[in-house]
């Protein structure tokens, strides 16, 4: 095909763009060469700013967990997953999982997670604690859970109840997924073929002084008994993991 320009001429392209969808990209771009934006020499910081933040919601008279766990995504995304500490020390090692603290400084704190290929963590409920958890490598299938209707207290471990699945996706690098203490406060993990990393982000609530107090693993069967809501049978199991 011949050039249709004759030799030595040049074009100039001027893209114009009109109103959110301008004001988008010039953000974008300036974003790129915005020498503040959070980076991985940035995570002392950020680790500072969010255990203050946190401290905060918790001596809240209403504190509203799903705008700071909304919030504490949209702060993560802003930094490389890999660039978070690794663990302070290993709490468990047992059957493909290893785990242990990478930051305290209550009421904030975070927990790193390694899967082996295929490994699964029990569904779980978090008693007082409101939870981010972030992809860092490999990747894992979550599911969340709440109780449908009454439940009895985690420490009743011979009555039966039912659960809902409300939440399920893949986590991968980056990839967030939340829980508060009313809300998606059950979740469980499967870990991919090549095996998972990922990182528990939590913020620990006050003793109420009534209710319960200890969490627990449950099991549920995986047969919904009302497959169009996603409704399970379900019993506690304990602390599986108390050593």
């Amino acid at each position: 095909m011949n050039d249709p320009l004759p030799s030595g001429v040049r074009v100039s392209r001027r893209i114009v763009l009109h109103g959110g969808l301008a004001a988008t990209a010039l953000g974008a771009l300036s974003r790129l060469g915005d020498p503040s934006r959070p980076r991985r020499d940035d995570v002392a910081a950020f680790l500072q700013r969010w255990t203050d933040r946190s401290a905060e919601l918790v001596a809240a008279e209403r504190p509203n967990e799903d705008a700071h766990l909304l919030a504490l995504c949209a702060g993560l995304a802003e930094l490389e997953p890999a660039a978070f500490p690794k663990r302070m020390r290993t709490t468990w090692d047992e059957g493909g999982m290893k785990s242990g603290p990478a930051h305290v400084a209550m009421p904030f704190l975070i927990v790193r997670f390694d899967l082996e290929p295929g490994v699964v963590i029990p569904a779980h409920n978090h008693v007082g604690y409101a939870f981010v958890s972030m992809g860092v490598a490999g990747e894992a299938t979550v599911r969340h859970f709440e109780p449908e209707g009454a439940a009895p207290p985690p420490d009743d471990l011979r009555t039966g109840f039912r659960i809902r699945e409300t939440q399920r996706r893949v986590l991968t690098a980056g990839r967030t997924t939340t829980l508060s203490r009313t809300r998606d406060n059950i979740h469980c993990f499967r870990a991919g073929e090549n095996g998972a990393t990922f990182l528990d982000f939590g913020i620990k609530f006050p003793d109420p002084g009534a209710g319960p107090k200890i969490t627990s693993s449950l099991q549920f069967d995986d047969e919904p008994v009302d497959a169009a809501r996603r409704v399970h049978t379900a019993k506690w199991l304990g602390n599986i993991y108390a050593k």
